[in-house]
C-alpha cells in the first residue's frame, strides 16, 4: 500500500471513527514505549554527548552540505503554505510585528493552486504557517476543504488561544488534520504573559482543557522554547502540562531559543548557550529546499523570511521542481557552501544553537518522564539546572548522571 493510499484510508478512519484512531494510537504507544527503547535512547544520548567534543557542529554542517551536494541539492517533498501571516499575539522570540510584508490571508484560488502544486510534486503533508498562527485565519474551514479536495494532510501548530473559535472545524476535518501542537513557553502567568506578549494565561488553560475534552482522535503535543526567561520553570512546566497530553514522555517537547526574529536582541539576551551558537550556514533549508508559499503566492525557501527576500519563484507561475533548479537558489546554495552569506542579510544574521543540545535535553526528559512520571517539579528542575550548567561551562562529562 502506497503512502498516499494509506493516507486516504487513515483519513477515512479519522473522519468517521475517531475513537478507533485513539485506540490505534494507544496501541502504538504501548508497543513503542517499552523499557528497552528508553535504555537505547539513553545510550544513544550518551554517545552523542561524547561525540560532541570530537565533532564540532560546524563540521556536521559541512558534512550535511557535502551529502546534499552529492545528491544534487534535491528539494524535499514537503511544503509550507502560509494561509495567513497574522497572529493574535506578538511573542518575544518571534516578533511577527517586525515583518514588512503585507498582512492578510491567502486567497482561495491561490491556495488551490498551491495545493495542486503540492500534490503534483508528491507532497502528502503540508504545514500551514510561517510567521502567523493558522487559528488566526477566519476561513480555516475553507482551507481544510481545499486540502481535503487535493488529498493533503496537515497538523496545526498554534499558541492555542483561539482554539475555541475553530473546535467544530477541527472535529469536522479530522481526516485532514489530526494533530495539534500547542506552543507554550511558561508555566506561570507572569512568565507566560511576558514571553507570549498579548496572551492570557486563563485563556490558554481554558483552551487546553477544551482540547483535552473535545479533540477526540487528535494527537496533542505541547512545546516549550527554553530560554533564560523561562529555564527556571521547566520542571513546573512538566508537572503542570503533563495532564493535558497522553504519554507525556513523547508529547512534551523542548527546543532552545534561536534567532528566528529579524531582530536578534531577544535571542542575544536569553540564549543559554552562546558557546554552542553558530552561524546557520550552510542551512538545511537551502541545501535541501522546502517550499514556503507566502500569502501572495511567492515561494521562499526560508521559514524566517519576514520580508520576502529569499524568494525563488511564484506558485502561480511554475512548478516547484523548476523553482528549485533555477538560478537564484543555486547562487544562494553556492554562498552557503563556503559560508559567505554577507550578500544575504537574512542569512548573515541567522544563528542557531547546536541542534544536538536539544536532542540531548529531550532525551533526558523523555527518559525521566517515562521512568519517573509522577515526580514533582523540583525533581525535573534539578536535571535542568545541571544540564544547563554542564554545557554552559563546557564540561559535560557528568551528562550520564542526569538519567539517574
Amino acid at each position: 500500500m502506497t503512502p498516499r493510499v494509506w493516507g486516504a484510508v487513515a483519513g477515512r478512519i479519522r473522519r468517521h471513527c475517531p475513537a478507533a484512531l485513539t485506540f490505534v494510537r494507544a496501541a502504538r504507544d504501548f508497543c513503542a514505549n517499552r523499557p528497552a527503547r528508553f535504555e537505547r535512547l539513553r545510550a544513544e544520548c550518551v554517545t552523542t554527548a561524547e561525540e560532541m567534543r570530537a565533532r564540532p557542529f560546524a563540521r556536521l554542517q559541512d558534512e550535511q552540505e557535502q551529502r546534499a551536494r552529492a545528491a544534487g541539492y534535491q528539494g524535499r517533498t514537503e511544503m509550507v503554505i502560509e494561509i495567513n501571516n497574522t497572529c493574535n499575539i506578538d511573542c518575544l522570540m518571534c516578533k511577527t510585528s517586525l515583518s514588512t510584508r503585507r498582512k492578510g490571508t491567502m486567497k482561495p484560488d491561490m491556495l488551490e493552486t498551491a495545493a495542486r502544486r503540492a500534490r503534483d510534486h508528491g507532497v502528502g503533508v503540508v504545514e500551514l504557517h510561517t510567521i502567523g498562527d493558522p487559528l488566526a485565519n477566519p476561513r480555516l474551514r475553507d482551507v481544510m476543504e481545499i486540502l481535503r479536495r487535493y488529498g493533503l494532510r496537515t497538523g496545526i501548530t498554534t499558541n492555542g488561544l483561539l482554539l475555541h473559535r475553530h473546535i467544530e472545524t477541527l472535529l469536522e476535518f479530522r481526516d485532514v488534520c489530526s494533530n495539534i501542537w500547542f506552543s507554550v513557553d511558561g508555566a506561570t502567568p507572569a512568565v507566560y504573559e511576558h514571553i507570549r506578549a498579548g496572551g492570557k494565561w486563563d485563556q490558554l488553560l481554558s483552551n487546553l482543557e477544551l482540547a483535552r475534552t473535545r479533540l477526540r482522535g487528535y494527537d496533542r503535543l505541547i512545546g516549550m522554547v527554553v530560554s533564560a526567561d523561562n529555564v527556571g520553570e521547566v520542571g513546573l512546566f512538566v508537572e503542570l502540562f503533563r495532564s493535558y497530553v497522553t504519554a507525556p514522555h513523547s508529547r512534551l517537547k523542548f527546543s532552545f531559543v534561536n534567532s528566528l526574529s529579524p531582530d536578534n536582541q531577544y535571542f542575544d539576551r536569553t540564549n543559554l548557550f552562546p558557546n554552542h551558537t553558530v552561524l546557520n550556514a550552510p542551512c538545511r533549508f537551502v541545501l535541501t529546499p522546502e517550499a514556503h508559499v507566502l500569502i501572495d503566492g511567492r515561494v521562499s525557501i526560508c521559514c524566517r523570511d519576514y520580508d520576502g527576500t529569499l524568494v525563488v519563484g511564484n506558485v502561480m507561475e511554475s512548478a516547484l521542481g523548476a523553482m528549485f533548479a533555477d538560478g537564484p537558489l543555486k547562487a544562494l546554495q553556492a554562498a552557503h557552501r563556503v559560508r559567505d552569506v554577507a550578500s544575504y542579510p537574512l542569512c548573515s544574521t541567522c544563528f542557531l544553537v547546536d541542534t544536538r543540545l536539544a536532542v540531548l535535553f529531550n532525551g533526558v526528559f523523555s527518559y525521566l518522564m517515562y521512568r519517573h512520571p509522577d515526580e514533582r517539579a523540583a525533581f525535573y528542575q534539578d536535571r535542568v539546572d545541571r544540564f544547563v550548567g554542564m554545557f554552559r561551562q563546557g564540561d559535560w562529562s557528568a551528562y550520564p548522571s542526569l538519567f539517574n
